[in-house]
């Protein structure tokens, strides 16, 4: 698991918006999600939870943990 900083999600959502989030990774285990929510609340940063990427609109960079799950 790697939590990346200032991640583009121009390829994580359908429309391809150029937005970035302060930090970003991918989870592919529970234990790789807990780890993820434990970082999250330390840092007192919001989650958001990507899926597929077609059900948002990303408009701004986001101050949050941005979560993929795999």
């Amino acid at each position: 698991m790697q939590i990346i900083e200032q991640h583009s999600l121009r390829d994580t959502n359908t429309f391809g918006f150029d937005v970035s989030a302060r930090y970003f990774s991918a989870a592919q285990t529970p234990a790789e999600v807990i780890a993820l929510l434990e970082f999250a609340d330390q840092k007192n940063l919001p989650l958001l939870v990507l899926g597929e990427g077609s059900n948002v609109v990303l408009l701004d960079n986001l101050d949050a943990l941005v979560l993929k799950l795999m």
